[in-house]
């Protein structure tokens, strides 16, 4: 496997450390989920640079994948109410500085909207390409 997927790899168990240790109350479906999503990204690599040999990988990994996506949905659906309200309609919940207008606060959330859909977009990206590798 390539440096950069070790470094990637690293980040996303990383990451899911952060999230078990700051999500609270943690439940145990919360904890076996998300290990479950981590082993699911190392798995996919795993199968996709041959690390591991299986009689059917691209099913396994087609399996996977599904996994992590839809654990990414539901697992954490309560945080996307951001997403789906409107900035204006968002706007209005978030109390004001002295400062700051409804106006700049609606668009600060519309920026804060697309920069972090744009980040997502990159930080799945590699998954997705390494999933394309099988084919």
């Amino acid at each position: 496997m390539p440096i950069w997927t070790y470094f990637y790899l690293g980040c996303l168990v990383a990451a899911s450390i952060y999230l078990m240790v700051t999500v609270r109350p943690l439940s145990i479906w919360r904890a076996a989920g998300e290990l479950f999503s981590v082993f699911s990204y190392v798995a996919i690599f795993t199968i996709s640079y041959e690390r591991i040999h299986l009689v059917y990988p691209v099913m396994t990994a087609t399996i996977l994948l599904c996994y992590t996506l839809l654990w990414g949905v539901f697992g954490y659906k309560e945080h996307y109410s951001f997403y789906w309200m409107p900035a204006v309609d968002f706007a209005k919940t978030l109390e004001l500085g002295k400062d700051e207008s409804f106006e700049d606060a609606a668009l600060s959330i519309k920026i804060i909207k697309s920069v972090s859909i744009v980040l997502i977009v990159l930080l799945v990206s590699p998954l997705f390409y390494v999933y394309s590798r099988m084919f």
